[in-house]
């Protein structure tokens, strides 16, 4: 395997990529932030890989964000985790997406900053993330709006996650988690949030962190709004 040619426009692609990603196209979100992370190593295979994600762009150029009229207003969330999904360091990813108006409003996809030791010590790190977009969310709905929101609903598929964030009592397998993390358990207690569980072949941020297959991936672009 060979690097490409310095002139290659490798930055350039992966931050016109980025502005796409962050504004109006939350399908790419989890693709570009794994390429991004190759910025000054990049090689051929990532090259290739970042025109692949330009090629279904142009595919798909007609999509983009649409809300529909919603009189209730309310908000949901969806978040999880790929455990150990990066083969260099063996980190875990997690995402997030918030839906209202039947489209999504805000969207993360982020690798965790730590190695986590099990699939639920990473959906729960990928909890407290989608926890605090929640509080934001919440009271900035609350200024808008000049009253108080009833708790914002996170929904999650490890019913682990959601048993560790409701029972306060450190279990020995979750002693380390660091402390940051359980900011989480601080929003349910003060009625911010309301965890529910949702099946995985519902999750719509299951495409924030990993690569799925075409059927999921269309399923979860048509969940955030992203429509022709």
């Amino acid at each position: 395997m060979h690097r490409p040619d310095e002139k290659v426009p490798y930055r350039e692609l992966i931050g016109s990529l980025m502005y796409l990603s962050v504004c109006t196209r939350p399908d790419i979100a989890h693709a570009v932030n794994f390429m991004s992370q190759f910025c000054n190593c990049f090689e051929e295979v990532h090259w290739t890989a970042t025109k692949r994600i330009l090629r279904y762009l142009k595919g798909t150029k007609s999509l983009g964000l649409v809300y529909y009229r919603d009189e209730r207003g309310t908000v949901q969330g969806f978040c999880d985790a790929d455990h150990a999904h990066d083969l260099v360091d063996r980190k875990s990813y997690s995402g997030n997406v918030f839906k209202m108006a039947k489209g999504a409003i805000s969207w993360q996809s982020t690798k965790q900053r730590s190695v986590a030791i099990s699939t639920a010590e990473a959906e729960y790190v990928s909890l407290s993330e989608a926890s605090k977009e929640a509080v934001f969310l919440k009271r900035f709905l609350e200024e808008l709006l000049g009253k108080e929101e009833p708790p914002l609903t996170i929904h999650s598929d490890s019913q682990s996650a959601i048993a560790i964030a409701n029972n306060p009592v450190h279990h020995q397998q979750t002693k380390h988690v660091d402390v940051r993390y359980h900011f989480v358990r601080e929003t349910l207690e003060n009625g911010v949030i309301d965890l529910k569980y949702l099946e995985t072949k519902l999750m719509v941020a299951d495409i924030m962190t990993k690569a799925v297959h075409r059927g999921k991936h269309e399923f979860c672009r048509s969940e955030m709004g992203v429509v022709d």
